[in-house]
């Protein structure tokens, strides 16, 4: 736990987190990825966000470690609520994004599910 509280991810100690399951994905999900709610056609898995797809775009929290690439959906650990560094999720969101920062509709989305970006 103190690799966590000694990088430039966590903003403050306190954080809670939660084990779901993500689908497959075919490269490796860095830490700092905002994991979403599917669409309508849930089977209980989640996904990393969409670049402005309405059914990957409402977030549930963000990945707490690197996720491997699998051919299957994988058990990962996700942020679910705390206050992390906003440039290092935005770096990675960034890295994803071609280069757009996270839309502030997203941030907002955070705030209110209990992750705060500062």
């Amino acid at each position: 736990m103190s690799e966590f509280l000694t990088s430039n991810f966590f903003y403050a100690p306190d954080y809670k987190t939660q084990c779901i399951q993500i689908n497959a994905q075919a490269a490796k999900v860095p830490r700092g990825t905002i994991v979403c709610v599917k669409g309508s056609a849930s089977d209980g898995t989640y996904d990393i966000i969409g670049a402005g797809d309405g059914a990957y775009a409402q977030p549930y929290g963000i990945l707490l470690n690197d996720a491997p690439a699998s051919a299957s959906a994988q058990t990962v650990d996700v942020v679910v609520i705390g206050e992390l560094f906003k440039e290092y999720v935005n770096g990675v969101y960034k890295a994803a994004h071609s280069d757009n920062n996270i839309p502030a509709p997203i941030v907002d989305a955070l705030r209110c599910i209990g992750i705060i970006l500062k």
